[in-house]
This record gives C-alpha cells, sequence and structure tokens, in this order.
C-alpha cells in the first residue's frame, strides 16, 4: 500500500495526533499510561493465529516471529473478512483517546456508514490522549465504566481487571477466536500485551516489535560521499562515523536526543545486554544488575565525549526531530513504524539505515524487542451475558479487518470517493480525511500491523526484520505485573536516568550507580523481582 502526501494527512491525523509515541519513537506525543510490558507463560490462552486467506502477501512474514506481511498494492476488489451489515444491537458506550475532528460526529459520513455497518449507535466519548489516564482514573473511582475502553495503568491492576473487567480467555482463547477471523489475524505476539498474569483481558492494536532503528538521510549523507546504508563492524567503527558525521565548526552533529536514553538503548544492544530483565529458571535479574548495563555507560560516554551529539541533547531533546529535519543532525534512533512514516512524510530525506554491530563485532547485535502492540489495548468492562460480550466481539472483528479487505478500507480510510480513491491500487486520501479522522483506530486495527507503502521500502523492511527478529530479545516480563513496580518503580527510573545522565557529563562517578542499584536491591527491588517470580511461576 503506496502512501502519497496526501494520505499522510489522514494517517497522521488518526495516528500521530492521537499517540503514536506508544510505539517509542522520538516524537513529542505521549500515550497514556499503560500496563508494564512484560511475558510470562501463556500458552493456554493465547488466541490461534489463523492468517487470512483473502488475501496473499506479496512477501510472507512470520507471525510469531512478529514479523508482518509485506504488501505492495491493494487487491482490485477486495474481500469481505465479516459478514457486514451486523444485526441492530444496543448502544455500546465507548470512550477512547484521540483527537477531536472538525466534522461533528453527527454530520461524519465516516461514523454513519460505520454505525450502518455494524449495526450500532457507537456512542464514543473521545478524550485527549494527555487526558484519558485521568478521565480512566475518574470512571473507576466512580463506579459506572463504559463497555468498551482503552485500558491504562492502574494500582493493583490485576484486583481491578477481576473486579470490573471481562475476562476474555474463553471468548478468544486457543481456537475460541476462530470464530472471528479478523480478530484471528491479529500477530501472535501483540496478544502478550493484553495477557496479564495468565489470562486474556482484551484486544491489542498490533504493531511490529522491532525496536528502534538508526535511520540518515540520504540527501544529506551522499553529497559528502557518504553511502546512507551503512554496516558498521563493531563499536568503533560506529564511532568513528560519528565523527565522520559531525562537523562543529559548522553546527552539524551526528545525533542529538537524550544520549542516556535513545543512545544508551542501541549501545545495551550492541553490548549483549536484556531487554529490561533476564530470567533463567524462573529467577529475574534487572538489566541494571549486570555488568553490561555498566558497560554501556561506558560507552555512551565516549560518544559523548566524542563531541558527535548535540551539545544541547540533554537540555533540548524535545528538540531531536526539528534538528535531523532540518539537517542539524545526520542520524535519527526512532522507532520502526517511523520508518514508513518519514518516508511517506518526507520522501526528499532518502532514508538510509545503520545497521548496528555487537559492541566487539562478530555479526550484528541482538535487538531487543519493543512491545508488539500499543500498550493501551481495548478492554470490555464486566458484561452480565456472554451474549453481549459476542456482540462486542462482532463489533470488533470487523474493526480488526486485515489488510486488503473491504472492512480494512472502511476502518481505516472513511467513504470511498469522499475520503479516499484508489489509484493504481493504491487507497489515496483525499484532504477531506483532515476533519474526519479516524475514532476507532485503537480497538484492534491492524493498520500498523503490516508492512505497507513502496515496494522498495517493504522489500527493505521485510529483509530487515527477517535478519533480526529471529535472535531478537524480548522483555521476560511482559504478560506479568508487579504493583510494586507500578506505584513505586517510575521514581527509581527516573532516578537512574538522572544518575547515568551525570555519569555521561562527567559529573559523577559509576559509584554513584552502583550505590543507587544496590539501594533499589535493598528496597523496592526485592518486591518487585519477588513479584514477577511469583507471576512467572503462576502462568
Amino acid at each position: 500500500m503506496m502512501f502519497n502526501r496526501r494520505t499522510m494527512l489522514g494517517a497522521a491525523a488518526a495516528l500521530g495526533a492521537a499517540g503514536l509515541a506508544g510505539c517509542r519513537t522520538n516524537r513529542e506525543e505521549d500515550p497514556p499510561n499503560s500496563q508494564p510490558s512484560g511475558g510470562g507463560s501463556q500458552a493456554d490462552v493465547t488466541p490461534t493465529y489463523q492468517g487470512f486467506e483473502g488475501v496473499t502477501p506479496d512477501l510472507p512474514g512470520d507471525a510469531d516471529l512478529g514479523i508482518p506481511n509485506g504488501y505492495f498494492a491493494f487487491p482490485e476488489d477486495p474481500p469481505k473478512v465479516t459478514d457486514y451489515p451486523l444485526a441492530q444491537t444496543d448502544p455500546i458506550n465507548i470512550l477512547t483517546q484521540g483527537i477531536v475532528a472538525n466534522t461533528a460526529l453527527g454530520d461524519s459520513s465516516w461514523y454513519k456508514m460505520l454505525q450502518a455497518d455494524l449495526g450500532n449507535e457507537l456512542p464514543l466519548n473521545i478524550t485527549l490522549s494527555s487526558e484519558y489516564t485521568q478521565k480512566f482514573q475518574t470512571l473507576i473511582a466512580g463506579g459506572e465504566l463504559p463497555e468498551l475502553l482503552m485500558m491504562t495503568g492502574a494500582p493493583e491492576l490485576p484486583k481491578l481487571l477481576e473486579s470490573r473487567f471481562t475476562d476474555l480467555s474463553e471468548f478468544l482463547g486457543g481456537d475460541e477466536i476462530l470464530k472471528y477471523p479478523g480478530l484471528a489475524s491479529i500477530p501472535t505476539t501483540a496478544w502478550s500485551v493484553s495477557t496479564l498474569n495468565g489470562k486474556l483481558w482484551g484486544i491489542p492494536q498490533a504493531r511490529p516489535p522491532a525496536g528502534s532503528i538508526m535511520s540518515t538521510r540520504g540527501d544529506l549523507l551522499t553529497p559528502k560521499g557518504i553511502d546512507k546504508d551503512q554496516a558498521p563492524a563493531d563499536g568503533a567503527e560506529l564511532l568513528d562515523l560519528m565523527k565522520e558525521l559531525t562537523d562543529r565548526d559548522a553546527g552539524v552533529f551526528a545525533m542529538g536526543a537524550l544520549p542516556s536514553s535513545w543512545l544508551m538503548n542501541i549501545i545495551l544492544e550492541m553490548v549483549g545486554a536484556p531487554n529490561g530483565w533476564l530470567e533463567e529458571g524462573g529467577k529475574f535479574t534487572q538489566t541494571y544488575e549486570t555488568e553490561q548495563y555498566k558497560e554501556a555507560i561506558v560507552h555512551t560516554k565516549e560518544f559523548w565525549d566524542a563531541g558527535v551529539l548535540h551539545p544541547n541533547s540533554f537540555t533540548e531533546p524535545g528538540s531531536n526531530s526539528t534538528w535531523w529535519q532540518g539537517g542539524v543532525t545526520q542520524v535519527y534512533i526512532q522507532g520502526f513504524t517511523n520508518w514508513l512514516y518519514f518516508t511517506q512524510r518526507q520522501p526528499e530525506f532518502d532514508l538510509g539505515m545503520i545497521k548496528i554491530p555487537k559492541w566487539d563485532g562478530g555479526g550484528p547485535a541482538e535487538k531487543h524487542q519493543s512491545d508488539p502492540a500499543y500498550g493501551a489495548y481495548a478492554a470490555i468492562s464486566k458484561q452480565d451475558s456472554p451474549e453481549r460480550v459476542h456482540e462486542i466481539l462482532s463489533i470488533m472483528d470487523y474493526l480488526a479487518a486485515p489488510y486488503g479487505t473491504d472492512e480494512y478500507l472502511r476502518c481505516n480510510y472513511g467513504v470511498e470517493g469522499e475520503h479516499w480513491n484508489m489509484e493504481d491500487g493504491v487507497p489515496t486520501a483525499t484532504d477531506k480525511v483532515v476533519d474526519d479522522p479516524r475514532r476507532l483506530v485503537y480497538f484492534g486495527s491492524q493498520v500498523l500491523a503490516d508492512l505497507t507503502g513502496p515496494k522498495s521500502l517493504v522489500e527493505a523492511q521485510s529483509e530487515y526484520l527477517h535478519e533480526v527478529m529471529p535472535t531478537s530479545k524480548s522483555n521476560p516480563t511482559t504478560g506479568l505485573y508487579s504493583d510494586t513496580q507500578a506505584s513505586k518503580g517510575a521514581a527509581y527510573v527516573r532516578n537512574i536516568g538522572d544518575t547515568v545522565g551525570e555519569i555521561i557529563l562527567g559529573r559523577k562517578e559509576m559509584a554513584d550507580f552502583e550505590n543507587l542499584v544496590k539501594q533499589w536491591q535493598d528496597g523496592i527491588g526485592k518486591d518487585i523481582r519477588a513479584e514477577y517470580e511469583e507471576a512467572f511461576q503462576q502462568g
């Protein structure tokens, strides 16, 4: 599926302003506080994956590894995955984050089409992403919940889910999901985000769990005689490349962004550090406790001391995107999904990539997987009857229609001829879509689940994922819950980040970091570890 500038108006309105930062990009939007990631044993409840046979991918993926299918264009006669229009049902009250469109719901032809297709009035309560968590918590405290909403982090989350929400394990676990072909086509890895302590609590919005990439701009590098695609053999060659891309006298630097976050996360992969936690025989070790983490601090400081990072990277981290787009920085560490975003939005950049090696050489670094779905998954509040749950799931089956289907176009593009037109097999958005963006994109939509766009990009992304995903590392706490981590862990994470930053700047010593880790081990760390280990054993 190719996009032009107008197509991106729709995609950016629906996904960018409403919280694309949930895929760990450098963009400034923030998602609501999402359930802490983490994956335990969930074999008994994981839905059976069944790709939709009505559409054949140009480049097959691997659902178990989190590698999406790749598509070059939409089929001429898109098949249906559901039997819409659905029978009329009582209104389903929905709470979602998003942006308020210029077109009122009652005047929206897109919204009216969905109402007719789904046999439901679909009353929506739309809240800005920055205000969603507060709205969610107010509803929790007030007692009555909408039937369908986006689940965010909350104190004592397992108790909240058990008491106020529907356990979907019996409805969607294993082969039960095959009753819903749209939902069954959601990649296997995505379900770990909505699985907690061995139970399935919601519908994820799937995204490739490909972590971060180091992007370059061919329009900046090629005139300098530097190939936009680079594959340094080791950490020393990567640093040499960053030096080559830096001209401090001209005010040009290799990179920006907060070094203790974005750059260090890349170096953690290079030195072989765990992805958040290491699980061995049911015992958990936090990455901060490893020698690799301290090694990554040392190497990150080497980059800072070499002067290849923008001098305001610590004080103005939010300027990172502006620096890169303005040509002040040459390399941009970003979430995988933004590869497509910038290819569509800024084609003149001629994006390239730096492949990340092991620090001491010997091949590519083991990629740290990101969450395989948006953290705030769609959850159904407690219902009086199984029949009502099935009605809601039938609607979500339509919303989760995979790429290439008729429903996918209707959900994600709107009314043909008004919001989009098919041009050479490419659904191309009109300017109308700006006033009438997608409002149900977080309820199982697979608009980010597959590789789509220019053929050359799809081929490059598919090749990259087949190379890095088989050896990638997941976070072993995905799908597990620690109440101590949820209630007290954030402050410690901030302290770690601040201390690491001070070490990189030369204001503190490694001993300060080691003392902070020891405080964590003797304090909340022992509780967090015990809670994860218990949840892992129970899973």
